[in-house]
């Protein structure tokens, strides 16, 4: 419900920033963008466990002067637990701010980079409940949690139609801090690709 409240006030204040930059702006002004993306998150759980997260990703972006934007983006993953060693994983990553693009002629090729911050929720999984880098035991497990997300990394959109590109690679570093009776942060890296629709012009 907190992700969802969070998405919703950010999608308000891009669209608002939309509607000024619309008015203020030239005919070349850039239109707002929607991508929709499949990605793989590799991970390592704290027994040196390697796995992948399945995830899919739904982004607001919009260049509001030359090539710098704002996005907001929403990200759900999921991977299963073996139920011996490693338990299923949920997560949802609600992450905002800056992008820099540089484009081609018409827009033909975008390469972007962008440092993006906000918070993650894990659930339906276990995560200890004790605090601090040492596990303690007697203090169980919580089927829930979640922590601040740091999201930094670029892509390229080719562009297929006045109102459509293709994203074929976006890669992120992703640094989150949940509990895990160790360190309580994860560093993992994010591949993905989709499409980008365009709204407006």
């Amino acid at each position: 419900m907190k992700t969802l409240f969070a998405f919703s006030v950010l999608t308000a204040a891009m669209l608002s920033l939309t509607a000024a930059s619309s008015a203020q702006e030239s005919a070349a002004a850039s239109p707002l963008e929607i991508a929709v993306t499949y990605n793989a998150q590799h991970a390592m759980s704290t027994g040196n466990h390697s796995f992948w997260l399945q995830e899919g990703a739904i982004e607001l972006h919009h260049r509001f002067y030359r090539g710098l934007g704002m996005v907001a983006s929403v990200t759900g993953g999921h991977v299963g637990g073996d139920g011996v060693t490693t338990s299923p994983l949920n997560t949802v990553t609600t992450v905002f701010g800056p992008r820099y693009t540089i484009s081609t002629d018409k827009d033909r090729l975008a390469f972007f980079g962008e440092g993006l911050i906000g918070e993650v929720d894990g659930f339906r999984s276990s995560f200890p409940s004790g605090s601090g880098s040492t596990p303690i035991l007697t203090n169980g497990v919580i089927s829930s949690a979640n922590g601040f997300a740091l999201q930094v990394g670029g892509g390229l959109d080719l562009r297929l139609g006045h109102h459509l590109a293709f994203r074929p690679i976006q890669a992120n570093w992703l640094r989150t801090q949940l509990p895990n009776g160790s360190s309580n942060k994860q560093d993992t890296m994010q591949l993905g690709a989709g499409l980008v629709f365009r709204l407006g012009r």
